[in-house]
Parts: structure tokens; C-alpha cells; sequence
């Protein structure tokens, strides 16, 4: 099943029949401010998202090499960008899933969508990994606890894999202490936000000591 606009189409499935109209509605909210975020009017090229009624399905999407959590990524090609996720049913099964509600499903295709974004305004892979998580539970509204850091100034710097956390409490940190702006450039700038990282966190944690 799809539907279709201009700039996105999505393909679902019968099983998500049941929220797909909220689903779209969501998302056309949610779109409008990760637009006016990255100052972006629309974006570059075609948005193609695909939701998955299975595991495996989604696995052979992913040629199988596929964590005990994962649930869903963003991709593009020179044509198309793509989301990739899970339907309901089957997300609620993955590990660290299994209490989500509708609307943090919701927030997952926003989440993904920010990545999107990110990669319209400039390359997210030359972007800190803690910096493009950061920014995409930031404004995806998705719910992580403030809790201080446990990881290293080098485990960011060098992309190590850490607590989600970690990320939304650092860029939540830098949110509230230097501006929306400052977060921009952060964000879209992958040269200006390694130069910033050591005093980001450093800043933080004489903050918290």
C-alpha cells in the first residue's frame, strides 16, 4: 500500500492501516519544524519511507547484519533518501522496544527524519556521531533522561558507540547554554562542531562537578 505527495511517499503495510493516517499527520507537523530548523524549504530530492511488517523482512533489507535493537536508519542514494523502519508490532518486539507506545513510534520516523535533513544541509557522515544523534532526539521529542556522562572526551571525538544518552544530555546542555544558533552551526558545520567538542565537554563537566 503507499501513499504519495510530492515529496515523500510512504509504503506500508495492512498492519499499520490502524495509525497510518495519524502516522502521515504526525509527520506533516513534526516536518514543518525540522524544516525550519535546518532552514531547509524542501528538501533535495524525493523521500522514500518504507515500513517493514516483520524482522526478517527488514533484516534482508539490511543483509542481515542487523543489532538486537535496531528498528530503523535513513539512507540515499543520488535519486532518493530513505527511511527504513519497522512497523509497530514487530518494533515492540526488539530489545530495549518492548514498552514503547504509538507515539514514540512516531517519533521514531521524525528521528530518522532529522538524519535526513542533516544530510540535505551538508554530509552527516562526516558529522560526530554524537552530534547527529544528539540533534535528532533533541528534535524528535524522543524521551531520554538527563543523566550526567559516562563516557570519554575520546569515545566522542572518535566516534566510539556509547548510551544515546550521553548524546541528548550533551547537546541538551549545549541547547540551553550557547543557543539555538550556536547549535546550528554545530550541526551543520562537521569541521566548527570537532573543533567545539573538548570544550563542550569539558564545559559540562566542570558544570556538573
Amino acid at each position: 500500500m503507499k501513499y504519495e505527495t510530492d515529496e515523500y511517499i510512504i509504503n506500508y503495510n495492512e498492519c499499520d492501516i490502524e495509525y497510518i493516517e495519524d502516522f502521515i499527520k504526525y509527520f506533516e507537523q513534526e516536518k514543518e519544524n525540522i524544516f525550519k530548523f535546518f532552514d531547509i524549504e524542501k528538501l533535495n530530492k524525493k523521500l522514500i519511507i518504507k515500513l517493514y511488517d516483520t524482522v526478517d523482512r527488514y533484516a534482508e533489507y539490511r543483509h542481515n547484519n542487523l543489532s538486537e535493537s535496531s528498528v530503523g536508519n535513513m539512507s540515499y542514494d543520488d535519486n532518493y533518501y530513505f527511511i527504513h523502519m519497522l512497523s509497530y508490532k514487530p518494533l515492540i518486539t526488539r530489545k530495549g522496544h518492548t514498552d514503547k507506545q504509538l507515539d514514540d513510534f512516531y517519533k521514531l520516523l521524525v528521528h530518522e527524519f532529522v538524519h535526513v535533513c542533516h544530510e540535505d544541509k551538508g554530509n552527516i557522515r562526516n558529522s560526530l556521531m554524537w552530534i547527529r544523534e544528539g540533534i535528532a532526539i533533541l528534535l524528535s521529542k524522543q524521551k531520554y533522561e538527563l543523566k550526567e556522562l559516562d563516557c570519554s572526551l575520546e569515545d566522542l571525538l572518535n566516534n566510539n558507540q556509547v548510551s544515546y544518552t550521553n548524546y541528548y544530555t550533551l547537546m541538551n546542555y549545549v541547547l540551553k547554554t550557547y543557543g539555538n544558533e550556536y547549535v546550528k552551526k554545530l550541526v551543520v558545520d562537521s569541521d566548527f562542531g570537532k573543533e567545539e567538542t573538548e570544550k563542550i565537554y569539558n564545559g559540562y563537566n566542570n558544570k556538573v562537578k
